[in-house]
């Protein structure tokens, strides 16, 4: 089935720009609105959208789905990004995970504020097999649109939980992201919780409880690394060392 829309006064247009731009309403309508071609196709593989939204240009490359089309005009008002593809589906958010019984690894971000930075650690999670990354509060909405694109949609893919410290598993070794700290090629974790903290604060960790603090070597000048860059780093080797 295929609609057309050419006003962006239309209830449906306000309800996109909505989900885009208002936490509080994509939780409400439990939905959100993903751009970009490559990113589609990519979810398309694994998840099924409730409509795509798409200008002319792309609606022969989506044929084969229910989808609205809509102008230039439109898809500027509704994107995030200043040169939109023209090219978005409307996808039903997850349901909210319940805490796992069981973790034997995972990622945990404390109060990450930049929705680039967030998206790129979820992608990176995934791509390293890190599927439980819990969010400390208060954190950057894993849905907000940002995020998503960022992490080209990889939180359909994890268990993605918003928490405070009391929630987190205690079974198993905490890892702290640090200037200071157990040089990173020294350690071979086999179960782990690694922390990385907020981008201008760090980690505001709980008092009382044990946990290691780890940091990556480095020979040149530059004294630190952005939180994405080093999160990739340690993951990557947190998980290869697992391995042996």
């Amino acid at each position: 089935m295929e609609k057309r829309i050419s006003s962006s006064s239309h209830n449906f247009v306000k309800h996109l720009v909505r989900l885009n731009k208002d936490r509080s309403y994509r939780y409400q309508h439990k939905s959100l609105l993903v751009e970009g071609e490559k990113t589609l196709l990519d979810l398309f593989k694994r998840h099924t959208p409730l409509r795509i939204i798409v200008t002319e240009e792309y609606a022969e490359n989506f044929a084969k789905h229910p989808k609205t089309i809509i102008t230039d005009h439109i898809a500027q008002k509704i994107s995030m990004v200043e040169s939109p593809e023209g090219c978005f589906a409307l996808f039903a958010m997850p349901a909210e995970n319940n805490m796992p019984s069981r973790v034997s690894k995972g990622l945990v971000l404390d109060r990450l504020q930049d929705p680039g930075n967030v998206g790129t650690l979820l992608r990176t999670a995934l791509a390293f097999g890190i599927k439980d990354v819990f969010l400390i509060e208060p954190s950057c909405d894993p849905w907000n649109p940002k995020v998503v694109r960022a992490a080209k949609g990889a939180q359909f893919d994890l268990n993605v939980y918003s928490v405070f410290w009391k929630d987190l598993p205690r079974s198993l070794p905490w890892y702290v992201a640090d200037l200071q700290g157990i040089d990173l090629s020294t350690i071979r974790p086999d179960k782990w919780l690694l922390i990385l903290g907020n981008e201008a604060q760090g980690p505001d960790l709980p008092k009382n409880w044990p946990y290691t603090t780890v940091t990556i070597p480095m020979t040149g000048s530059i004294e630190s690394l952005n939180v994405a860059q080093a999160g990739a780093i340690l993951l990557y080797t947190f998980s290869r060392d697992a391995h042996g």
